[in-house]
């Protein structure tokens, strides 16, 4: 099932036009280096700056708002996807990165963690990638016409 969840995925961004002599279409599952990435930028990414992420925030507030812990149903994939997201992008020395504006605070954390690896050794060890943004398509909208998630 996951094998053809992929594939349709892969071939939807095609038929999207995605051109893949100009980009790389990758499963990250399959780039060990992602994740073990993850785990050293992990050494270099401050908690504060994880518990600024706009999902965890949300989770949190609606825990409060609803008379619940403020770490109820928190895990740690949740709290760390900034740093996967981060991994996934510098690994490659990316230049640009295309986001949609609610994307730009991941790209603006990835930088974070960047520019910490690179005062930490003091050299250049990761690009600064910039964010392209498209005004007329900030957001990918979802079949009901509304803003995607990922529910």
């Amino acid at each position: 099932m996951l094998e053809e969840l992929t594939y349709e995925v892969a071939a939807t961004w095609l038929a999207c036009g995605l051109d893949p002599d100009k980009i790389l279409i990758y499963k990250q599952s399959d780039i060990p280096e992602v994740f073990e990435l993850m785990i050293i930028l992990a050494a270099f990414t401050s908690k504060g700056l994880m518990n600024r992420a706009h999902a965890y925030k949300q989770i949190a507030y609606d825990n409060i708002k609803n008379n619940r812990d403020q770490y109820d149903g928190v895990n740690m994939g949740l709290f760390t996807y900034p740093i996967l997201m981060a991994a996934d992008i510098l690994l490659f020395d990316t230049d640009v990165v295309t986001v949609g504006k609610d994307q730009i605070q991941h790209l603006e954390m990835t930088n974070d963690i960047a520019e910490s690896v690179n005062k930490h050794y003091g050299k250049n060890i990761f690009k600064i990638p910039k964010p392209l943004l498209n005004t007329e398509t900030q957001y990918i909208k979802g079949l009901d016409g509304r803003k995607m998630s990922k529910s």
